[in-house]
């Protein structure tokens, strides 16, 4: 959901008496707010009289949404344009969603910690902590609340980050996951699809403990524990020399790409260069992502780590020239025995050896 300049939206609204423009706003989307806003001092101060410019700030920060997609800083936030103007706002609280549906409460900063997004993270510390009367304390507080476990010194830094809803999550994926390998060993997936009742329910069972809980607020932990992508790549590779080429697309389809559908805004751009998830030092490009404005996954798959469409997957694919594979896939289309994944083990030989 990019953040783009229109050309003198602003001056007709100034002209429209106040109730006129207040029931306009009631029509508009958050994107439609949002964009306004950013059109001159007047809109912003217009729309945060009329509306919550806090609820606005929350929308683009869940969406790690860009100000525009042809930004010349692929890593710039729209939110930070907000922040720079108003820093009390990053540490105020709300609920909005996220790209994956999951409802979040918290703050700006708080949403950042959740998300897993370090770059965001670190340019709020660096541009707008300073701005805000005992900010660091303020952000110290917040980051005790969002991971209770974060003192714990007998866990690994990721665990650290862990609440008990994740706990239970990744518990649930793992067994999930066993049922879904010893499954798939008794189904051909005949045209590359589960053909048993006991790979069907097993997905299922996956596919609903990866989804949001409609009934939750998430208020701390990680949105979307990086484990969980690790896991599911883990189990691939494993059986990469165990599946037959159905399998493993079935597999790509239906798990992995199910997994990427519930990933938040970051881990999607950080998917579409090939990287599980994002550090202090990665710039995310946030011009790059599969989600729309409404959160609908639309090009999942076309550049780079995974096409979902043909069963190429993200773990492969970090090891070897990506751009390789995609001259194998266009060159080998019209072979009529020719799968993606073929392609792909032929590529990977090597690797194996």
């Amino acid at each position: 959901m990019p953040i783009s300049k229109p050309q003198q939206l602003s001056l007709f609204f100034n002209k429209l008496a106040d109730n006129n423009r207040t029931e306009i706003y009631r029509h508009l989307s958050l994107n439609d707010l949002c964009l306004f806003a950013l059109t001159s001092k007047s809109a912003l101060n217009d729309v945060r009289k009329n509306n919550s410019l806090l609820q606005l700030t929350l929308h683009l920060a869940a969406f790690a949404a860009p100000v525009s997609y042809d930004q010349k800083v692929k890593s710039r936030l729209a939110v930070m344009r907000y922040l720079k103007l108003s820093p009390e706002l990053l540490f105020q609280t709300g609920i909005t969603k996220d790209p994956a549906g999951r409802e979040v409460g918290g703050s700006i900063y708080k949403i950042f910690l959740g998300a897993g997004d370090a770059w965001a993270r670190k340019k709020v510390h660096e541009e707008i902590i300073p701005l805000i009367p005992n900010g660091e304390a303020i952000a110290k507080q917040q980051y005790n609340e969002q991971f209770p476990r974060h003192a714990d010194q007998r866990l690994s830094k990721e665990e650290k980050l862990y609440d008990d809803r994740n706990i239970a999550q990744i518990a649930l994926i793992e067994a999930d996951l066993k049922e879904i390998v010893a499954a798939l060993k008794e189904d051909s997936c005949t045209g590359y699809k589960p053909t048993k009742q006991k790979t069907k329910d097993a997905l299922k069972k996956l596919h609903t403990h990866l989804a949001p809980n409609e009934k939750e607020v998430i208020r701390s932990g990680l949105y979307s524990p990086p484990k969980i992508m690790e896991m599911l790549l883990q189990v691939y590779e494993d059986h990469y020399d165990l599946f037959s080429v159905e399998q493993l697309r079935v597999y790509s389809l239906l798990v992995v790409g199910k997994a990427q559908k519930t990933a938040t805004a970051v881990d999607a751009q950080c998917y579409k260069k090939g990287k599980i998830k994002t550090v202090e030092n990665y710039e995310p490009d946030r011009t790059s992502t599969y989600f729309t404005s409404t959160g609908a996954p639309e090009a999942l798959g076309e550049e780079f780590f995974i096409d979902i469409e043909h069963g190429a997957w993200l773990s492969f694919l970090r090891k070897f020239d990506v751009h390789a594979y995609f001259e194998t896939l266009n060159q080998a289309k019209e072979s009529a025995t020719w799968t993606p994944h073929t392609a792909i083990k032929t590529q990977t030989k090597s690797l194996k050896k």
